[in-house]
């Protein structure tokens, strides 16, 4: 794990908005297929790899947009939307292994974050997805609470 410093930069994609964390589970999985299904529709995925950014919003629900990391800000195609993540701190963790695991990385993000005396924000960003989603390496980023 290490500290680094990211500029602002954008997500184009599909957009997810759910009252709680465990109604992701049944959201997320038919968002993914739009996104892969409309790749096309998108700016080009850097490396080929797609993101998922969430962030915690006020009152305990997620907002998930699941999509292509850019720098600016164009027009999303109808449907999706953009959404700019600040320039910020971020912890970052690169995570190899099966997709259905990064929520244990994430938990060892939230482990060194504690034993370290890192608050952590809420916004996370996930860079390694593939259209099957087979395992392979993500970049996990959290932000750091200023």
């Amino acid at each position: 794990m290490d500290i680094v410093q990211r500029p602002e930069c954008h997500v184009v994609g599909v957009e997810v908005v759910t009252g709680s964390f465990a109604e992701l589970r049944d959201a997320v999985p038919p968002a993914w297929r739009t996104v892969f299904a409309r790749h096309r529709d998108l700016p080009p995925a850097p490396g080929g790899l797609f993101a998922d950014v969430s962030t915690e919003l006020d009152g305990g629900g997620y907002r998930e947009v699941l999509g292509v990391l850019t720098e600016s800000a164009a027009a999303p195609p109808d449907g999706m939307r953009v959404v700019a993540l600040p320039a910020g701190t971020f912890l970052r963790h690169t995570f190899s292994g099966p997709v259905e695991a990064v929520a244990d990385a994430y938990g060892a993000m939230y482990a060194w974050a504690t034993e370290h005396g890192v608050r952590l924000g809420r916004w996370k960003i996930d860079t390694g997805y593939r259209p099957g989603f087979p395992a392979g390496p993500h970049e996990l980023l959290m932000d750091i609470a200023g």
